[in-house]
Order: structure tokens, then sequence, then C-alpha cells
């Protein structure tokens, strides 16, 4: 598990995509960068994680990462739900949140057939994703890049050592919050004056 996702309120969708490309290395033939759950780096045939993967020295690897996410409207004010009894309003929005899964192997040809690998089984698989997810949306037109020197990424000045293609695609994932309304009191008061006049 990812320490950092914890704070992240994206977690559960984060969390699923990374569970989802373990699960199909998985399945992988064991001479075929297989991964194995709960294994240490050197005992798997690839580490697949979040952002913690970046401080693995272990090629190939795979991290799954998040791009910005934006706010989008539904209704007026995103007004969902207004409570009689205290007057707190339930707005429901969706946010668009991209997704990138950075596939790292010492050759291009390496890289690429992993990313295909990831891109077709997203495809396959998108409603199951969706649905475990719980994501509202997520986007068919999944982006495969060129390979380029992951040493290039980070530190262009050192000889490059891996090769790095991104997998990229958005999703829409529902948000909602609550809020109370400013003053309960007066709340109260109003409906017992309405009560008093009902009389």
């Amino acid at each position: 598990m990812d320490h950092e996702l914890e704070t992240d309120p994206y977690f559960e969708q984060t969390r699923c995509i990374i569970g989802f490309v373990q699960l199909i290395f998985s399945k992988r033939p064991l001479d075929n960068y297989r991964f194995v759950e709960g294994a240490e780096d050197k005992d798997t045939g690839i580490v697949i994680a979040g952002i913690k993967a970046l401080k693995s020295e272990s090629i190939p690897r795979i991290i799954v990462a998040r791009g910005v996410g934006q706010s989008i409207s539904v209704a007026m004010d995103n007004l969902y739900f207004m409570s009689a009894k205290t007057g707190a309003t339930t707005h429901k929005m969706l946010m668009s949140v991209p997704f990138s899964i950075n596939v790292i192997a010492r050759i291009d040809a390496e890289a690429q057939e992993m990313a295909w690998y990831i891109q077709q089984n997203i495809i396959a698989h998108r409603a199951k994703i969706r649905k475990v997810g719980g994501f509202h949306k997520i986007d068919s037109n999944i982006t495969v890049t060129p390979p380029t020197d992951f040493n290039a990424v980070l530190n262009p000045e050192v000889r490059s050592e891996a090769s790095l293609v991104q997998v990229g695609f958005g999703t829409l994932i529902p948000y909602s919050y609550t809020i109370a309304p400013n003053d309960k009191v007066l709340l109260v008061r109003a409906k017992n004056e309405v009560k008093v006049q009902g009389k």
C-alpha cells in the first residue's frame, strides 16, 4: 500500500488502477515479467506501484500516477438535495482526473510491449474498472507515447539506462459535499414561526 495515497482524495481510484495493472501482470508467464503480490522488489518480475516506485532501482517497473483534477459542474450550483429538517444542502459534481501509467524497461521494445499490453487490457475491461473503482467514466481514447530516455526525464545529463513509455487516459470521478446552514438557531425559529402561523 502506498502511504502517500492516504492523503489523496482520489485514493480509491488510484489504488484501483494500481491493483488492475498488478492483476494483469500477475497473469503473465513466469519468464515474461510476471508480478508477484507481496514479494520484495528483487523477488518479483516487475515492480508495480504508485509514486513510491520512483525510489525503486528495479527495472522493469511501472509507476501509476494521477494528473491534475478539475471540477465539472453538472447542475446549477451543483445542488442535488436539501434537507427539510436541517437546511443542509448536498451538492454533487464530477471531477475530471487524468491518469498516467509509466512503463520503464531496459530497451524500447520491452517498454512498448508492456505499454500496449496495458492499453489493450484497459480497453477490454473498462466497464469492470469503472464499477470497482467508483469511476463515472473511463475514456476509451487511450494514448501510448513513443519511447523516451527515462534518465532524460529526471536528469538529462546522465547517460540513458532505461526506456520510458507512458499510457495515458482521462476519467470522470463523482464527488459530493454537504454544506450545513450557517445559523441553525435562526432556522429553528423560522420553522417554529411557520408552525404558529399554520394554527
